[in-house]
């Protein structure tokens, strides 16, 4: 059997590179996330696979640079298959609707959390437009964890991971002894934890449950496939480095908090924790910092 792996570099807006996986058999072309929105990944992304159609998308997780393609795929390929998180269905299938109603709770936290001027501006910027982008699609399954799908000659195993997204997916690769990890384990960077609230508009831990999952990930081992960054000779070791890295970030946190007398703002916090935050990476921190108050107990004073 025959079985071939290669990563698709695309071009992010702001600069680096996403990296959808192909695995092509004999009899069939799998596609594990479609790029971002922009038209530069969608063009490079038709461009890497006008030598054979896809059957089947896979999507880890719904973040634009996960998805973006699928516009452009389902023009082009209107009988592709789409597979995603079963619990992902509403916002595949009615995504307007899901990305304005977590832009309006993620607002009515931030007056919360004391996040004013500027701040506010740029946490809550780009919603409309990631509504508008078109990025809908009738999923043919939801997946769920423990899932074994077989095609042709390819068996992809389903393992949900949540913690960068509440419907996160990992897809292993057993006769390649390999782990599509999409974006909860990087080479060298931490993953944020996503911001998140349930039904009544109050803020998810979620810290803690990506945690679990980079434990559940190097329980299985083997080559990782990560979205962005070089591949992982091991994922478990990746894994477990990153657990601890999140752990010292975790004491920071702790440290900086017994500096005040009061509970701080969470702009105050952020500013004790990682000193001056540029404008443009002020919701990447906030994801961060929201993570490490949830994980040392905090976390209640920023719901």
């Amino acid at each position: 059997m025959s079985l071939r792996v290669e990563r698709i570099p695309l071009p992010l807006p702001w600069g680096g590179t996403v990296y959808p996986t192909v695995i092509d058999s004999p009899s069939v072309r799998l596609l594990i996330d479609s790029g971002h929105t922009a038209a530069p990944s969608r063009q490079a992304l038709l461009s890497a696979l006008s030598d054979r159609p896809p059957d089947v998308l896979l999507l880890t997780h719904a973040h634009q640079d996960h998805y973006g393609g699928l516009p452009a795929l389902r023009e082009r390929y209107p009988n592709l298959l789409v597979y995603a998180a079963e619990c992902a269905r509403p916002y595949y299938e009615d995504q307007e609707r899901t990305v304005l109603t977590h832009r309006d709770r993620l607002e009515r936290f931030a007056h919360r959390a004391g996040l004013m001027g500027d701040l506010l501006e740029q946490v809550l910027s780009g919603y409309e437009v990631i509504a508008q982008s078109g990025c809908t699609a009738e999923l043919e399954r939801g997946l769920v964890d423990g899932d074994e799908l077989e095609f042709g000659e390819v068996m992809v195993r389903v393992h949900h991971h949540p913690g960068h997204h509440h419907h996160h997916l990992v897809f292993e690769l057993p006769e390649l002894s390999a782990v599509v990890t999409g974006d909860n384990v990087f080479e060298t960077n931490l993953t944020p934890p996503q911001v998140r609230f349930d039904d009544h508009g109050l803020r998810v831990a979620t810290l803690p449950t990506l945690l679990n999952s980079l434990e559940r990930l190097a329980d299985l081992g083997g080559r990782g496939l990560p979205s962005h960054g070089p591949e992982l000779a091991d994922v478990s070791v990746t894994a477990r480095r990153a657990h601890a890295a999140y752990r010292r970030t975790a004491q920071r946190v702790t440290r900086a908090w017994a500096e005040f007398e009061t509970p701080p703002s969470l702009p105050d916090l952020m500013e004790a924790v990682f000193g001056e935050v540029p404008l443009p990476v002020v919701g990447l921190r906030l994801g961060f910092l929201l993570g490490y108050v949830d994980w040392v107990g905090l976390g209640e004073h920023y719901r």
